[in-house]
């Protein structure tokens, strides 16, 4: 890329510097440029390097932040990094099993790791929370926010907080495991009796 700009800029400058004649409409600041350095030579290379910065400035703005997750946790070849990045990608619910035993689930809404971080976590929008029983492990849910947002979402008015107020970020290092987690299967699960999720 750079290559291709140095050629542009240097075939710019000769039409500008060299064929004034010919180009009457080159614009000013070129020809002060021009005047201004001292190896005239230089200009194809700064203007070169100026349109590389700009480029590489559109280029990162305008790549999707998704698609360069995705590219990552599929260099890692990470169960645990896959499960969480199927359930941002297809936005479905999660259930997230903490060291302390806390468990949330609810939708992945970002993701914040590149390939060397040390520290790398989630933010989740929980819809249930609960803990594990320390001895059977079995999963208690003890707190649903769907309640609570189907208010929020109906009388915005009358609350102070927004829905994106009740995310909780996790690190990665807190997290015991991870897997897809489906609202109506729990349910199902419970009325059936014992349940070790």
């Amino acid at each position: 890329m750079g290559l291709f700009f140095y050629g542009v800029s240097f075939l710019f400058w000769r039409a500008a510097i060299l064929d004034e004649d010919a180009n009457p409409a080159i614009p000013e600041w070129i020809h002060f440029l021009h005047d201004f350095l001292g190896y005239p030579e230089l200009l194809p290379a700064i203007i070169s390097l100026i349109l590389i910065g700009f480029a590489v400035t559109i280029v990162n703005y305008v790549l999707d932040k998704d698609e360069m997750k995705k590219r990552v946790i599929k260099q890692d070849d990470d169960a645990f990094e896959i499960t969480i990045l199927n359930a941002y990608l297809d936005e479905k619910y999660i259930l997230i099993t903490l060291d302390n035993g806390k468990v949330y689930a609810g939708r992945v809404t970002d993701t914040y790791f590149r390939v060397n971080d040390e520290i790398r976590s989630i933010l989740l929008t929980p819809f249930f929370s609960g803990y594990r029983k320390p001895d059977e492990l079995t999963l208690q849910l003890t707190t649903f926010y769907g309640h609570i947002y189907r208010q929020i979402i109906r009388y915005p008015e009358e609350f102070d907080v927004k829905i994106s107020d009740f995310s909780v970020a996790i690190r990665y290092d807190h997290i015991i495991s991870v897997s897809p987690f489906d609202p109506a299967t729990y349910a199902r699960f419970r009325e059936l009796g014992s349940l070790s999720v």
